[in-house]
């Protein structure tokens, strides 16, 4: 642990500079998943997992319903 303000603030820029573009933060709200992330000073919401077509939203959604326990 590290106390001393000025290399923590420039520990977290280095580290956001190294993220790539675009990074999400994933937070439970409400009981379900939000993602978020920052362009320029602007926070901006998603309430599905952001570069993913509906297609693939729906073959994720429909997995759970596969009979794949028997092929285990």
């Amino acid at each position: 642990m590290v106390d001393n303000p000025a290399f923590s603030k420039a520990l977290v820029r280095g580290l956001q500079a190294q993220l790539p573009e675009p990074s999400y933060q994933v937070k439970l709200q409400d009981g379900q998943l939000l993602w978020t992330s920052q362009n320029e000073d602007q926070t901006v919401p998603w309430t599905h997992k952001p570069q993913t077509s509906w297609w693939l939203r729906l073959g994720i959604w429909l997995i759970p319903f596969l009979p794949l326990d028997s092929q285990l």
